[in-house]
């Protein structure tokens, strides 16, 4: 009961600081709410008691007339849920070891130091979620100060503790890790340096697609590079005028992700060298994740944008799930996605039926089929998708996924079709 309550009050605390970076990582509506932030200049000084996580949320309720009626109510059910989660996890991962059967006797069973780093990084990654999720909400955007950490966080704890990542149960009756092979058994040749590689290109993939740029072919082929790589650099205006304009210049998540795209080769060289095989076969797992979530997203959302002639998908939602990807690996980001698609189906349906011209965000959507495949991993993993993978094959699976697009993009059509021709809609 100890740890359950001591659990429950940290949670409370990281409750607070979640809806802080809420308001403080919004971008069109930063909004002094939180009691971590200037109060607004018609609210009264702030006290001690407003900085204690639930009471304060209730003390704060002087200032309805300034932010609206019950504002506090939202912040305070966070600071709630997040307690709530907190001592949940720790009895699941801890008390009841809930990712791996009950049901049988394991030759061998996760350690207590194996749940511990699971329980710690999935706390992380719940935190962040719940960040993503309400700015999503409120804005429709991912600010990158999201999934940059996070994902950073998640390579960084797969190379230190390999048995964070979710486990695996092999035929012996041995409790394991996820690996990128699993079901399958890990090639030797990927611990190899074609897998440091591996690693370094999929970190300069991901800070080359996060880095904000134009692409576009309207001035032909030939320009496409030259436009691309001016607008990274952002090069100063020439022309001179009555009205003063200041320079363009790198944006600052530029040159944030640029320097980790130049620091990761010695790291990484460094990190290959002396780490164990294990360490380097976690964090090629965790990467190659992070690639297979991001491009999984983006895939879908070109063909939205093809199909509907306008953006289906923001590209927050790519980052996003390069984040989720980068702890749960390339095979959960499949259930993820599905289940994640049947939750925004059933919620927004009956919004998108009355509203044609709705945006709805998706990221809550993916934090949802997140949480639902990481909680039920163990039926998810080893009743369903593990035999899928054995009886069909990685190979043929992809080939399935790949094809299942010609559908989606026919079904996107029809929808867009209805929408025009039939409702009038735009």
């Amino acid at each position: 009961m100890f740890y359950v309550v001591s659990f429950f009050v940290l949670g409370t605390i990281v409750g607070g600081q979640i809806n802080h970076a809420i308001y403080r990582f919004a971008f069109f509506s930063r909004r002094p709410i939180s009691p971590w932030m200037t109060p607004h200049p018609k609210a009264a000084r702030r006290n001690a008691i407003d900085y204690v996580p639930l009471v304060g949320w209730t003390m704060l309720n002087r200032e309805e007339k300034i932010h609206g009626s019950f504002f506090w109510l939202r912040p305070f059910l966070i600071e709630l849920g997040s307690g709530t989660a907190f001592a949940g996890l720790y009895l699941f991962h801890i008390e009841y070891s809930g990712l791996v059967p009950t049901n049988i006797d394991l030759l061998v069973p996760l350690s207590l130091q194996i749940r511990w780093s699971i329980l710690v990084t999935q706390l992380v990654l719940f935190a962040l979620l719940t960040i993503a999720t309400f700015i999503d909400f409120d804005e429709f955007i991912i600010p990158d100060q999201v999934t940059v950490t996070g994902v950073l966080f998640f390579l960084t704890a797969a190379a230190i503790a390999p048995g964070s990542m979710l486990p695996d149960l092999l035929p012996n009756q041995v409790a394991t890790t996820m690996t990128f092979a699993s079901p399958s058994a890990w090639p030797p040749v990927a611990s190899s340096t074609l897998g440091l590689i591996a690693v370094i290109g999929c970190i300069w993939f991901w800070c080359l697609a996060l880095i904000p740029k134009t692409c576009t072919f309207r001035k032909g082929v030939k320009s496409f590079f030259p436009i691309m790589m001016a607008s990274i650099f952002r090069k100063p205006r020439l022309g001179k005028g009555a009205i003063p304009i200041r320079p363009r210049r790198m944006e600052r998540i530029t040159i944030l992700l640029a320097s980790i795209a130049l620091l990761s080769i010695p790291i990484l060289i460094t990190f290959w060298t002396m780490a164990a095989d294990k360490n380097r076969i976690s964090l090629l797992t965790s990467a190659f994740g992070m690639m297979f979530g991001m491009n999984m997203i983006w895939a879908i959302r070109i063909v939205g944008k093809l199909a509907l002639q306008k953006e289906a998908m923001g590209f927050g939602d790519v980052t996003l799930m390069a984040m989720i990807g980068s702890y749960v690996g390339w095979q959960a980001c499949l259930p993820i996605l599905a289940i994640s698609a049947i939750a925004a189906l059933l919620i927004t349906l009956p919004i998108a039926l009355l509203r044609w011209n709705s945006c709805l965000p998706y990221g809550p959507y993916l934090s949802i089929g997140t949480v639902a495949v990481i909680l039920g991993w163990n039926p998810v993993w080893e009743h369903y998708f593990k035999n899928i993978l054995q009886l069909f094959g990685v190979g043929n699976v992809f080939m399935v996924l790949v094809l299942m697009t010609i559908p989606m993009f026919l079904l996107l059509l029809v929808t867009r079709f209805v929408k025009e021709r039939i409702f009038g809609f735009h």
